[in-house]
């Protein structure tokens, strides 16, 4: 108790006090582990230090942006294309800016790499796709422009206005990109989202 006043050393001692024996056997115990002991009693919290790893803390989590998981995104219906924007007349831009962007990437392909190979690589969202075989009859030759790119499916929108799923596993899809036409099963297609 470096430092303390008077009345600071009473107060501690009336505390300690209660917690040990009255008596002769309570003062030489108080002598013995208290007394002759330096006692840190500030509030570590308050420290300057800990402030500041605590504030540095804080300044990370506020920058992580939070992704909404999976039971949140069905609660939210996040993944859903509202009625008023399945309209196959809105996706004709996204078609368009996808196929010069597969032309460009097929024009600027990388030395050693094959043109197929960098086909099945590609982003598929905004490509016109057809099924050309599939295992279930009534998709041969579903038509329509991607709008969602998951892990096992594409949702297509079609030139009737109605979404479809195409699951990847089941059909061969074809799609053109300039002159080059591409036939493959379409589980070959390497996706990069993380979510279906």
């Amino acid at each position: 108790m470096l430092g303390s006043t008077s009345k600071e050393k009473e107060a501690v001692r009336a505390f300690i006090g209660q917690f040990l024996p009255e008596g002769a056997v309570g003062d030489v115990a108080y002598k013995k582990k208290v007394a002759s002991k330096v006692l840190v009693l500030e509030n570590v919290i308050r420290t300057p230090s800990f402030a500041k790893v605590n504030q540095r803390r804080r300044m990370r989590q506020a920058a992580r942006v939070q992704q909404a998981g999976t039971k949140e995104i069905k609660t939210r219906k996040l993944n859903e294309i509202p009625k008023d924007a399945q309209k196959y007349s809105l996706y004709l831009p996204l078609h368009e800016q996808w196929w010069s962007y597969a032309k460009s990437v097929m024009k600027n392909k990388a030395a050693g790499r094959k043109r197929d190979e960098l086909a099945l690589q590609l982003d598929m969202t905004g490509s016109l796709v057809e099924v050309v075989r599939c295992r279930d009859p009534s998709m041969v030759g579903l038509r329509g422009i991607v709008v969602r790119d998951g892990k096992n499916a594409f949702t297509v929108i079609t030139e009737e206005n109605q979404l479809k799923t195409i699951i990847k596993r089941l059909c061969t899809i074809s799609y053109t990109i300039g002159e080059l036409q591409i036939i493959c099963q379409s589980h070959a297609i390497r996706t990069k989202s993380s979510r279906s």
